[in-house]
């Protein structure tokens, strides 16, 4: 074995104990998760059992959902009843959409 590969197994090797020293460190032992989507029904059922009395940490952990999805739905189904984010933007983010819209026309 030349002196070059040797050097190069070893620079593999200490990278790949970096790696794993960091993954040890930071506790990150799984993989991410995949983003999931959902269709309206279901979060309206979601909405429901809430409403009906089933807590949010029952529910967050029952059908594997972050907390903050869940508040969001429940925001939005006490609101506008509506999961679309286009229909529960408020007036003034309406506004700001429709003017950058007219200042992209003009600038063509």
């Amino acid at each position: 074995m030349d002196n070059g590969s040797a050097t190069l197994n070893w620079t593999i090797k200490m990278r790949a104990c970096r790696i794993n020293l960091y993954i040890l460190r930071s506790g990150s032992f799984t993989m991410p998760k995949q983003r999931r989507t959902f269709t309206a029904e279901f979060k309206k059922q979601i909405v429901q059992l809430y409403e009906n009395g089933k807590s949010r940490a029952d529910i967050v952990e029952e059908y594997d959902l972050t907390a903050s999805a869940l508040d969001r739905w429940i925001k939005q189904g006490q609101t506008t009843g509506s999961f679309s984010n286009k229909d529960n933007r408020s007036p003034e983010k309406n506004e700001l959409i429709a003017l950058q819209k007219e200042n992209q026309r003009l600038k063509m």
